[in-house]
């Protein structure tokens, strides 16, 4: 929506975050393609989603923008590769192996590192 002065209305976007909405899809002519919409999200996730998805061999393409600095949301593009003779994955699959991808990463790395502190305060107790 347009504002009278002509500048888009951010109203609706904070409305939505507001309401506790975190991902919002923007529709596409084909399911194997979509544009995400993440509220309250920055480079941290996006560049962690990024990277995953492009790990699948069955993503065409998968790449992020933050529209401003000043908005709060993160837009990701996802496309499903297409082959013959072969059904594709849609795009919201895909994103989904991704996020799980990004969590059991950061549930590794936390055990490694709540094991290192571990391990470092027994060293210090048994160095005193």
């Amino acid at each position: 929506t347009q504002s009278t002065w002509g500048f888009p209305e951010k109203f609706t976007e904070i409305k939505k975050m507001e309401e506790g909405k975190k991902i919002e899809v923007i529709p596409s002519q084909s399911d194997t393609d979509s544009t995400f919409v993440f509220y309250d999200e920055d480079h941290t996730l996006g560049n962690a989603l990024r990277y995953m998805l492009m790990k699948n061999e069955q993503v065409a393409f998968a790449g992020y923008a933050i529209p401003h600095p000043s908005e709060r949301k993160m837009n990701l593009r996802v496309q499903a590769l297409i082959e013959k003779d072969v059904e594709p994955q849609t795009a919201t699959a895909l994103l989904r192996d991704a996020i799980g991808s990004v969590h059991d990463t950061c549930e590794h790395i936390l055990s490694v590192f709540e094991k290192a502190t571990q391990d470092f305060e027994e060293s210090q107790m048994n160095n005193s």
